[in-house]
Formats: C-alpha cells, structure tokens, sequence
C-alpha cells in the first residue's frame, strides 16, 4: 500500500516537471547526479575506481567525467557495477534459469529484467521493487487514471520469462491493485486465431503490444475478426511505422502512445497527445544526444547504476524545439532510426504461413548462450548459430545444446509448428554484416553473402 501512494506523489512530481524550463531540469537533474556519485564512491567498486582513478570531486562532478559504458562492457564489469550484496551475474543467470514468471522476485525482493536487444547478447538488470516502480511511473503520464473499473488492459506479446515488457505488466500486481485493474497475457507465440479470440472474449480498455504488430491487429479489426474497442493504445519493445500509428487511430478511433525504452534504462522517450509528438522523458534520466548514439544515465536506479550507457539508436532532433506549454524542459525527437528484425516466416504443420515474432529471439535466454543469430534456410528450416561462453567444458556445452533445444522445440509446438527442422550451430564469433556494418539477429533469406557473416 505504501507503494501504491508513492506513485501518486511520484506522479505529482512528473506533473510539476512537465511544466519545468529546460534549466530548472537541469539544475535538478545535477543535484540528483552528485547525490549518485557520492553513493557510488562508497558501495560501486567499478565507479569507486573510475572515481578515484580520474580524481573526480562527486561535489561537481557531470557525467562527461566518466567514460562512457558500452554494453559488452557492463556486462563483462557487471557484479562490481552494482552495489547490492549478493547480487551477481552468476546469481540473476541461476535465477532466470528456474524462474519463468515475471511475477518472481529475486530474493523476494528485486526485479529482474533481461534483454539480448538486437546484439544477440544477453543483458540484464536488477531494481529494487521501489526503482522499477519508479522507473516506470511515466508509463502512467499517458493512461488515463480515470475511467471504467475494474481496468482491463490486454498485454500481447513475449510473455514467459524476465523480459522488462511483460514484467512490466506485472506492476499491477505487486502494487495489490487487482480489484482496481486487471491485466491479461497474451503470448505472441500463440496461433494468431487464438490471440483473437481471447481479446474479443476480454474486450480490454488499454490495448498494448509491440509497435509490429499493431499494423497486424488493425487489419484484422477491419475485417471484423477482432472486434474490440479500446480506449487507449500503448506501443513499445520495437519501432511503430507512422503508418501503422495513423492507421490505428483510424481503425480505433483513439490515439495510439508510444514507448521508447529498454531494459537498462526504463523509459527514454514518449509520444502521446500532450507532448505534441515524442519527447525525451529528462527528468529521471541524464540525457547526452550523440550524432549516432545516445549516451544515458540512470538518475533512480542505484541497484544497477549506469553512467553514460550507449544507447546504439540514432535520434533526429524535431525541428521546433520551444513554444510548448507542456514537457517546456525537454528536447523533441521527430524519428528514431532503432533496429526492427525480420520476422521469422515458416510454414507450419497446416501448410499455412505464420511466423515466430523477433522479440522472441531478442528475449531468448539460456544460461551458457553468449551470443545468437537465427538464420532461416527454407520455408520449415532454419539454423540457430550460437556462440557459446568460452569457460563451458565440452560436456558442459552438451547440456546447453539440450537447453537450447527444448527450449526451441516448446516455442514450435506452441506456434504448431513441430514440422520445422533446425539445427544448433556452434561458432567461435558472430560478425556484423559486411554490407551494412551492422549485426543481424535475424537472417531471413538466406544468400551467397550470408555465409561470410559467422566463422565457426
């Protein structure tokens, strides 16, 4: 319960700060920023070092003293990044293994939330329940509070295991809110008819998904399959087409919100009415906008604290950036140039075409697994290249090769397609892909180039 008031007052604060100048965000963000520093002189050994190393005076100390922090470089530094006892990459690993509810709390007390993003390498994060609230209160700068109770709101997309969506979605229920709202799973993997029937049958007022599929369900609400009426929209987990955004509000008839977040950072950035298009949510994060990255540090999270973590997206500034009334104090994004995966498109048992949603690999967890990258090689055949982690014995790699393929072997059978063969390759590097420079998690046709990107 007194978790549950918090976020009224938290929420206050979001209210009073979307009406703050960009140098009143400033000057707060830079308070909250000394305030981290000198707690992580004293509980981060990895940032107590940079600190002392570089002789920085946590009294006026600003991100741009530190070095930036990469991803490979967190997780490699990761158990003397985090300052609570007991918590160690080994440890959340061991966790995740077990544990397929995002409900669990590690230790009955922190949230776990995990990510391989579009690297194929796995990351993840621990808050305490309080900074994953936190963390997330700006969700609800675009829900509406009032209205119809209970609340239903329908959550379609990966829904077994840590990912920070689907956990997200189990706010509700550590908040004990369950008369008030009530919140259903949809898991993307399920057959499509299936996912339709169920929102018909649970008619939810908040409709979220991943941004790839809304263009999806419009369709099928035009043709009548789905015949929902929701009264709010969210979007998140990848990029939302502006063609799908305008075509929503359409079908729907209500305005569609869009989230931009990851697993390391909560919620960067957000689109809904009052903001006039997306805006980057400052007022809990330290923001350093890069020609081709975003350089982001986490004000709330002391668990897991980032400073200057590089987010690989590139962010085009909007063209008019003053003359709001409201979120006066933030900069204004016009696109985002993230990455979207392919679909995976496989016949399945039927001899219909269906495919296996991308986020699906992006969250794909086995301990032992460092890297992946799926490359389809027919209409029912794809080859799942895994880098394993380099302590593994021969013996021990077996085991995570059995992992992996009952893990895949669920997902198929859940999607009915238990006609698809696949094989596990193990390979010594993933590489980038030499047209674009960039790593593909998914490889959807094949071709001559293809055989260059893995060496094994």
């Amino acid at each position: 319960m007194r978790l549950t008031l918090s976020i009224l007052l938290w929420e206050l604060g979001l209210y009073r700060n979307s009406r703050r100048g960009r140098a009143e965000i400033l000057q707060r963000n830079q308070r909250r920023f000394t305030r981290l520093v000198s707690y992580l002189q004293k509980h981060s050994p990895y940032y107590a070092r940079i600190i002392a190393e570089r002789k920085i005076d946590p009294r006026v100390a600003t991100p741009a003293d530190f070095p930036s922090l990469t991803k490979p470089e967190f997780i490699a530094n990761f158990d003397e990044i985090v300052t609570a006892p007991g918590v160690t990459r080994q440890r959340i690993e061991a966790f995740l293994e077990k544990s397929h509810d995002p409900a669990d709390l590690m230790d009955g007390r922190y949230v776990i939330a995990h990510s391989s993003g579009t690297s194929g390498q796995l990351a993840y994060c621990a808050y305490t329940l309080k900074e994953w609230v936190q963390g997330w209160t700006s969700f609800f700068r675009a829900v509406p509070v009032f209205g119809p109770l209970p609340r239903k709101t329908a959550f379609i997309g990966a829904t077994t295991g840590h990912f920070a969506a689907v956990t997200l979605s189990q706010t509700t229920h550590w908040l004990k809110i369950g008369l008030f709202h009530k919140s259903r799973r949809f898991d993307v993997n399920t057959p499509w008819g299936e996912t339709l029937d169920g929102l018909n049958a649970f008619q939810p007022h908040n409709l979220s998904c991943y941004g790839s599929i809304l263009g999806e369900l419009c369709a099928e609400q035009e043709r009548r399959r789905l015949k929902i009426s929701p009264r709010t929209i969210i979007c998140g987990g990848d990029p939302l087409p502006s063609a799908d955004r305008a075509r929503a509000e359409r079908v729907f008839g209500v305005p569609v919100i869009d989230i931009y977040a990851t697993t390391e950072t909560s919620i960067l950035g957000i689109t809904e009415p009052k903001s006039q298009g997306m805006v980057l949510l400052e007022d809990d994060l330290w923001i350093e906008w890069q020609d081709d990255h975003l350089l982001v540090t986490n004000l709330r999270n002391r668990t897991t604290p980032l400073i200057r973590y590089v987010v690989s997206d590139i962010l085009k500034p909007a063209a008019v950036q003053e003359g709001y009334n409201y979120y006066r104090g933030f900069r204004r994004v016009e696109s985002i140039d993230g990455r979207r995966e392919d679909k995976i498109v496989l016949v399945n048992e039927s001899g219909q075409t269906d495919f296996i949603h991308p986020l699906l690999i992006v969250e794909f967890f086995v301990r032992g697994a460092e890297r992946f990258q799926v490359v389809c090689t027919g209409p029912a055949a794809f080859t799942f290249r895994v880098k394993p982690d380099a302590k593994l014995s021969a013996a021990e790699r077996e085991v995570v090769g059995q992992k992996i393929r009952a893990k895949w072997d669920a997902m198929l059978a859940q999607k009915n397609m238990r006609n698809v063969r696949y094989e596990v390759e193990w390979v010594d590097e993933l590489r980038n892909d030499p047209r674009t420079g960039k790593f593909r998690l998914v490889i959807s046709v094949p071709t001559d180039a293809d055989d260059g990107l893995p060496g094994s």
